[in-house]
């Protein structure tokens, strides 16, 4: 009897293990802490992330053309039980809102590892993937279902930017 308990042990300690450690937490996407900066397509973005902290992470998004803002984007993830959920605004310049007072975009983390981390809304329309390449180097894929249901896929490259100017 004590070695069939031995076996089970043996099998599912490993396998809670496993569970616990691939379970996504706020500490694990702090490689996405820093700003972060890239230009595509004529226009210039920047990301800043904040670290982990009070049980969130807050961060902006911003995109300009020919020196003029052309949206932001504000968010902080915050944890829904024990997943993390990112919660998003979106704003033309001039902070007009495009989404209504009590409306967020969620996206909980689906997927994460130390250089990766995947959100996606529970409908399966909206995904943003980030991947870490190097130290200095993020990726950024938003994929989207468009207004007339056609799959859409952007690639954001960004760059580690200096705090000092």
């Amino acid at each position: 009897m004590w070695r069939l308990g031995l076996i089970l042990s043996l099998i599912v300690t490993p396998l809670a293990w496993g569970q616990s450690q691939s379970a996504p937490t706020l500490a694990n996407l702090a490689f996405l802490s820093g700003h972060w900066t890239g230009d595509q397509d004529g226009s210039h973005s920047d990301e800043i992330w904040s670290d982990p902290s009070g049980a969130s992470i807050i961060g902006m998004y911003r995109e300009v053309e020919q020196g003029k803002p052309v949206f932001y984007e504000f968010w902080a993830i915050e944890l829904d039980g024990a997943t993390p959920v990112f919660k998003m605004k979106h704003f033309n310049a001039g902070m007009i809102g495009w989404e209504n007072k009590d409306e967020v975009v969620r996206l909980p983390v689906t997927e994460s590892s130390p250089t990766t981390v995947t959100f996606a809304r529970e409908d399966g329309k909206l995904t943003i993937r980030y991947v870490l390449t190097d130290a200095n180097h993020l990726t950024s894929t938003l994929e989207r279902i468009d207004k007339q249901g056609q799959r859409k896929s952007d690639v954001f490259h960004f760059h580690r930017a200096s705090m000092a100017h």
